[in-house]
Formats: C-alpha cells, sequence, structure tokens
C-alpha cells in the first residue's frame, strides 16, 4: 500500500487508541497492540530534553509544539514566557491553542514560526523524512527546530505491535520514509546537530536529538 493510505490510516487508530483505551505502561507484549501512548507531559520534560531552549523563548516569538497533547506544557510555556503559542496533536477534543494535525502535512504557511519543538511525537510518523522537510518548511530564516525522536522502525513493532500495522509490509518503506540523519547533514539552508541521547551516560542508538538551525 502507498504511504499516504498508511499515514491516513495510522492518524486513525492512534486517534481511536488515545480516545478509548487508557495508558497502562505494564502491559506486556503480548497486549501491546491495546497499548496507548501518554498525552500528559509537563515543561519539566522540555527543560530535561531541551535545557538550551528557554535560552530561544524570547519575547512575542512564535512557537510550534509538534505533538502538544493534553496542552500542560505548552500552557505553562505562554504563561512563563511572552510568547505566541500553538499547537498540533491527534485528539478529536484539542485542548486550546492546539489543532489536529499529521506532523508530516502541517497546516501553516511557510517562514512562519521562530522555534518548533517536538518530543518523540514524530516518532510515530511513518514519513519521517517529510516531518523533517515540513519543520523546515515552517521555520523562519534564523529559526530553530528541537526535535527528540526515536525511528519509526525501532517503535512500529514493539509499541502497540505487529497486528496494529496489519495490512502493511513495514520493511517495504521504513528505509525510504524514516529519518535517516546522513540525509540532512549537508542540506543546503540549514544545519542539524545530531545526537544520540545518553542515558545515565549509556547511550541510545535508536534515539536522536536534532537541533535545526534554518539560516
Amino acid at each position: 500500500m502507498v504511504i499516504d493510505d498508511l499515514k491516513k490510516n495510522t492518524c486513525h487508530k492512534l486517534i481511536a487508541v488515545e480516545d478509548r483505551i487508557p495508558f497502562v505502561p505494564g502491559l506486556s507484549v503480548a497486549d501491546q497492540p491495546n497499548r496507548k501512548y501518554n498525552t500528559v507531559r509537563p515543561l519539566r520534560d522540555y527543560h530535561d530534553k531541551f535545557p538550551q531552549l528557554t535560552v530561544y523563548l524570547k519575547d512575542n516569538i512564535e512557537l510550534l509544539e509538534i505533538g502538544a497533547g493534553d496542552g500542560l506544557a505548552l500552557n505553562a510555556i505562554r504563561q512563563s514566557f511572552k510568547i505566541n503559542a500553538i499547537g498540533t496533536n491527534l485528539q478529536e477534543d484539542n485542548p486550546a491553542g492546539s489543532v489536529k494535525a499529521l506532523a508530516c502535512d502541517l497546516p501553516f504557511k511557510s517562514n512562519y514560526f521562530d522555534v518548533v519543538i517536538a518530543i518523540h511525537s514524530i516518532t510515530w510518523e511513518p514519513d519521517q523524512k517529510t516531518v523533517i522537510k515540513e519543520v523546515y518548511r515552517v521555520l523562519k530564516t534564523g529559526g530553530t527546530g528541537f526535535i527528540n525522536l526515536f525511528k519509526f522502525s525501532e517503535i512500529a513493532s514493539l509499541w502497540f505491535g505487529a497486528s496494529f500495522w496489519e495490512n502493511y509490509s513495514l520493511n517495504e518503506y521504513i528505509d525510504q520514509y524514516q529519518f535517516n540523519g546522513f540525509d540532512y547533514q549537508n542540506k543546503a539552508g540549514y544545519r542539524l546537530r545530531q545526537e544520540t541521547v545518553s542515558v545515565n551516560f549509556k547511550p541510545i542508538t535508536n534515539s536522536f536529538f536534532l537541533q535545526i538551525d534554518k539560516i
């Protein structure tokens, strides 16, 4: 099946899971098709993931959060800094200041945001390469994107289980559509700093921090 069908069906399935099934971290592998990703994300998560972020939160900037979840962090950012901020998520009933959207098809005009942030939300996008291009598109010249993600191939079968992706052969498109840092290292128009994420000084080789500076 084509990637557009996969993106559409993935979006619908994730919405269904988010709306109907509670998040239970202790589920067994056999039960993982029923697992729900956690949409509660406090501001301290951003301080942990992006400690340099506050340097970029200057007065009156435009900020986009991809995958804002319940909006807790986004609201805290609005209250703590004099900025304009909007988020995206997959919920039918969006928190104030958020819109329903896939990251690979952002409903915003080009060259608009000073800062774009995303913690693991891009992990769920089958077409991660297009997401990176979308982040670049909506950033202003001089703007910066902060992205933390796992490769789609690492999360696809492990989190929800293979049955979640029934009727799709993941191997047929993963290499073509998932994030690959080598595709962007020498891209004209922006600098990209890629680091392997570390926990307790041990690298997690399938998790990445990206800082995209649009020049």
